[in-house]
């Protein structure tokens, strides 16, 4: 059974971990990505594999009842990539699951992450 965020639970801090990154036309082949999100400072961070923090999350907010992450992610001196939408999870918060997902109406990239409380 899949353990709910506990919103009782206030040791919440930095979650992180490799995902693969996967485009559509790129025919499905996955890269390695790095993703940090601090919770309490509302802040995250995503590496790629050629660069060390190629996007960055902005106004990043927790939903304090249910554990909801929500931000917008930013591409380093490009702009707005896409959004991200995740959810606190574990009976003592211990991880994050998510997905990363592109602007416009292609949405060619599924990212999703599973990452753990450091």
């Amino acid at each position: 059974m899949k353990q709910r965020f506990n919103k009782n639970n206030n040791n919440l801090s930095e979650y992180a971990g490799k995902y693969a990154w996967y485009r559509a036309k790129d025919s499905l082949k996955p890269s390695n990505y790095f993703i940090v999100i601090n919770v309490n400072a509302k802040t995250c961070q995503i590496s790629s594999r050629v660069k060390l923090n190629a996007y960055e999350c902005v106004n990043l907010d927790v939903d304090p009842n249910n554990g909801q992450i929500t931000a917008i992610v930013i591409e380093k001196g490009e702009g707005t990539y896409g959004s991200l939408f995740a959810y606190i999870n574990g009976k003592n918060n211990e991880y994050i699951t998510g997905v990363v997902r592109s602007k416009g109406d292609k949405d060619d990239s599924v990212d999703t992450f599973i990452i753990k409380s450091r």
